[in-house]
């Protein structure tokens, strides 16, 4: 049975504040681990005092996670005692893991990394640190007190120890516990020049909130709030570290992530999270403390947006009526998303490229919330929607399904990126390939709309039922399905719909449909249609073949004639035969400049 840790009763100016009648939970897992360090520390004479220090303290997972803090050696040197014990003891040894001192990442510290009975355990020490202006990274890092740690952490929840010799939990701020108990965040210094040493904490503390379901003690707040502070997140902290605690709330919970855009509303810090045009900044993703290159006092150097012809662009910034738009969006795609019909999935994920974080729930939030800024900028979809009018007329359907662009874009390592795909980038430091992603359900959402009135006409017309108005679209609905599974690389066609929805209302000022009621009426009306099947047929016929049928070297124009044949087949559907197809096929001749 797990043991439970006593918190001590005494007060003393040295001594932390203690709370009868609490305790925590220690697995023998734990216990044994603990036992093995106080016997290194033992047998070495070292005089070391060990306590565990972070999250374990905070909310003791079931895993076995743990920070190891020592009050009067660095970490790596601890775990070169260790190694040392085992050998004497014939002892297992394991190597001992370094996590450098990483600024872009948080890691101020270094760290040493050993194995004990199987468990990664981190070794740090107590430490006092200082910042100089104009930057979130220490420029001094020593020893130091338990009160001097506790002081220097970012909030009083995570100011808590666990010492292990003596089997108590510790609280050298004299709030931690009582904030654990009452639900509160507070810093353990004034919050102030807490957040002004590190502006990343505002983060952090955000993301804290909605995971914990706590509230800001009201000068925290206030602080949060200081123009002050605001300007120090915009230039202390690189667009990589912002991005990082950004995805970190996304990947809570849906109804979290919710708090916690919520709370980035709250704190007005959308021009500082997303910055919009008419700049963005020029070193944008890099791992840097401070984000671009110019001299300390100087602003960062930035390059314009520019539009197709390469001229600079000012599209505007987050206006109050845009930041009630997009708390509005951000509302109403959660109450889609949560009240879909249970037993489905709820929003189709994104795949996780390049290694990255897997897109889901969150992120759809996300894109909901940042849709009133980006959808204008997003090409007109008249020009990029499939133009066929009927099942039968498909010969001006776009090759590429109806795959769209940014109008805007702007130039980053001599690549021409679009400026949807830029937002999402600098914003939730995402690689290239996942903004391009998630950039793409936005697109595909614009190019969906005009679609949706056409349905939504042809119903209330009253000749026709939705599903039968479904079937006599599906070239159109087909290849805008395909279009998005190009553009993500995956199936995010309910995420598109949902926001097409909500865009609909809260963007476009219009009133539900009658027989298309919301997005989740339409994504539910796709499904019994069997249109969602249709997207993923495969062409009758290879590009190989269509170059034999007729007898064109490898060009454009094959891509052309594949994407046509896709729309033929949607068209035709009782007669996508091989032979039907060839003979459509001949009839797509290559003009004179192919």
């Amino acid at each position: 049975m797990p043991r439970r840790l006593a918190y001590s009763t005494t007060r003393s100016s040295s001594l932390p504040l203690r709370l009868p009648g609490k305790s925590i939970a220690v697995s023998d897992e734990e216990r044994r681990i603990f036992e093995y360090l106080v016997d290194v520390v033992k047998a070495s004479n070292l005089n070391s005092e060990l306590r565990v220090a972070g999250g374990w303290v905070r909310d003791k997972q079931e895993k076995v996670d743990l920070d190891i803090a020592l009050n009067n050696m660095m970490g790596q040197e601890f775990a070169r005692w260790i190694s040392r014990y085992n050998k004497h003891h014939n002892l297992p040894t394991s190597k001992i893991g370094i996590v450098r001192i990483n600024p872009a990442k948080s890691k101020h510290l270094e760290t040493a990394v050993v194995s004990i009975f199987g468990h990664s355990v981190d070794l740090v020490n107590l430490r006092t640190e200082s910042y100089r202006p104009g930057s979130r990274i220490p420029t001094a890092v020593g020893l130091g007190s338990p009160k001097q740690d506790s002081s220097r952490r970012d909030f009083t929840i995570n100011a808590l120890y666990y010492n292990i010799r003596e089997d108590r939990i510790e609280d050298y701020t004299g709030h931690g516990l009582a904030d654990l108990e009452a639900g509160l965040l507070r810093t353990p210094d004034e919050p102030l020049a807490t957040l002004l040493d590190d502006p990343l904490r505002v983060l952090r503390g955000v993301r804290f909130k909605a995971m914990l379901a706590f509230r800001f003690v009201p000068e925290l707040a206030e602080a949060m709030q200081r123009p002050e502070v605001h300007e120090a997140l915009r230039a202390k902290v690189s667009r990589q570290r912002v991005g990082l605690e950004l995805n970190k709330m996304l990947r809570l919970d849906t109804e979290k992530a919710l708090d916690a855009l919520e709370q980035i509303a709250a704190l007005d810090l959308h021009d500082v999270i997303f910055p919009l045009p008419p700049y963005l900044p020029s070193s944008a993703g890099q791992d840097v403390d401070v984000v671009g290159s110019s001299p300390q006092g100087q602003p960062p150097q930035r390059r314009p947006l520019q539009d197709a012809t390469g001229e600079e662009v000012i599209v505007g910034s987050w206006s109050p009526d845009l930041k009630q738009t997009a708390l509005r969006c951000l509302r109403e795609h959660f109450r889609l998303v949560n009240e879909a019909p249970k037993g489905t999935e709820l929003v189709q994920a994104l795949p996780s490229v390049s290694g990255g974080m897997p897109v889901g729930n969150g992120l759809a939030l996300a894109s909901a919330f940042l849709m009133p800024a980006l959808l204008n900028n997003i090409g007109a979809s008249d020009s990029s929607m499939a133009h066929a009018t009927g099942a039968g007329d498909v010969d001006d359907v776009e090759p590429n399904g109806g795959r769209g662009e940014d109008e805007l874009s702007y130039l980053e390592n001599n690549r021409i990126r679009g400026h949807t795909e830029a937002v999402f980038k600098l914003g939730l430091a995402l690689s290239s390939e996942q903004a391009s992603c998630v950039a793409g359900v936005l697109i595909a959402t614009k190019r969906l709309l005009p679609l949706i009135e056409k349905l939504a006409a042809e119903v209330e017309s009253g000749s026709e039922s939705l599903p039968r108005v479904l079937h006599n679209n599906r070239v159109e609905l087909g290849n805008w399905m395909r279009s998005i599974e190009q553009t993500t690389g995956g199936h995010a066609w309910e995420t598109a719909a949902r926001l097409a929805f909500v865009a609909r209302t809260h963007l476009l000022g219009l009133p539900p449909s009658p027989g298309i009621d919301d997005g989740n009426a339409f994504v539910q009306a796709m499904k019994d249609s069997g249109l969602v099947s249709l997207s993923g047929i495969p062409p009758l016929l290879s590009g190989r073949e269509i170059m034999e049928i007729l007898q064109v070297k490898p060009s454009p124009f094959v891509g052309e004639v594949k994407a046509k044949l896709i729309s033929w087949q949607l068209a035709n559907l009782d007669q996508s035969t091989k032979d039907a197809a060839i003979a459509y096929v001949k009839t797509l001749k290559p003009s004179s400049s192919s």
